[in-house]
Parts: C-alpha cells; structure tokens; sequence
C-alpha cells in the first residue's frame, strides 16, 4: 500500500515539475526577439543583425534623354549593418550599362556608402536609404570619376529567417564638373527590379 502511494504523488508531482521547467526555458526557434516579463517581443532586426543583397535592375537615362542614350541593366552587390532595430549603415557597388543611338556603350560603377531606415510591418519591410559615393563613368573609351547620390526606396517580404525577397526603385545622379563650366553636365538615371537579401 504504501509503494502505490508512492507512486501515485511521483505521478502527480512530474507533470507539474516538467510544466515548470518548459515554462522557464528559454524560447528557440526560427524568431529572434528579447524578453520583455513574461512576454516574448519578435523583432526582425535587432542591433549587430547584417545582410547581404544582390539586385538585378533594368536602367533608363532622365538625363540625357532617351532619344541619345537607350535604356539598360545594372546589377548591384551590397552589405549592411544594424545599429539598432531600425537604422543599418553599410555600402554597395554597382555596374550599369546603357547603349546609345550610336551604338557605342555608357558604362557606370556607383560606389556609394549608405545609411538606410527600415520600418517593419509583420513579416513585410520598407528600407528607405540613401547613397553618397563616386562613381566610374566609361565611354567611348574616356573614363570619368566623379561625385555619385542614390536615394532608394524598396518593399521586402520575409521568406524565411534568412531571407528575404522584393523590388527596389533608385535614382542615380552623376555630375560631371570640368574646369570649363560649359561642359559641365549631370546624368541623372532611374532603376527597378528585383532584389534578394540574405540576413545573418
């Protein structure tokens, strides 16, 4: 009698252990987030967090018109870090080609260093940057180096932990300044494709 007794309250005590001891675990898993009490708060970036993006872009001239300068392609490599939740720092390079009327070729490598805002809406992000860098200008075998700006807004949706996918739209202006203020000009270049980042 006493050996049943005893085994019914090891009965009723280890359920009630093992419920105490899964309720003070720490959570794991695919989210990321910090303790708040009792509470779990997700957050899709927090401070340290970085990414990898790479883009894919079709490329139309503003300025010079397109009745010189033909529409084209770009592909962008870039890297980011959080500083916190919302603000990342980080740079990117890129390499447009735009045929001309004359069937010569305009190519341009944008190296700019960025700092980025990303509001966040469920599994949905809204980075909003800006670039400020130089830029190599080949054409018609001249190369310029010159003063480079890229404002770039995007929308992302999160695939995964690591991944995320969206479309991005940017505008590139490139002046080019001379000694003689008469040829002075500013290519001003608008962007959209698809963009894919990878985040660690």
């Amino acid at each position: 009698m006493k050996h049943m007794l005893c085994a019914l309250l090891l009965c009723c005590l280890c359920p009630a252990f093992y419920a105490q001891e899964a309720k003070n675990a720490p959570e794991s898993g695919g989210h990321r987030g910090i303790s708040a009490g009792d509470d779990f708060v997700y957050r899709a970036n927090q401070p340290g967090d970085r990414l990898f993006n790479v883009a894919l872009m079709g490329k139309l001239p503003l300025r010079p018109p397109m009745k010189q300068l033909r529409g084209g392609g770009a592909l962008t490599l870039g890297y980011m870090r959080f500083i916190d939740g919302f603000v990342a720092l980080g740079g990117e390079a890129s390499f447009s080609y735009n045929a001309t009327v004359g069937s010569n070729v305009f190519y341009a490598i944008p190296l700019v260093f960025k700092a980025a805002a990303e509001p966040v809406y469920r599994k949905f992000e809204f980075p909003l940057a800006l670039g400020v860098g130089g830029a190599f200008e080949i054409y018609n075998g001249l190369l310029y180096f010159g003063f480079a700006v890229k404002p770039e807004a995007g929308v992302f949706y999160r695939l995964a932990h690591n991944w995320s996918l969206g479309v991005h739209g940017a505008c590139t202006v490139m002046p080019q300044w001379y000694s003689d203020k008469n040829q002075n000009f500013t290519g001003v270049f608008v962007d959209a494709g698809l963009t894919l980042r990878y985040h660690f």
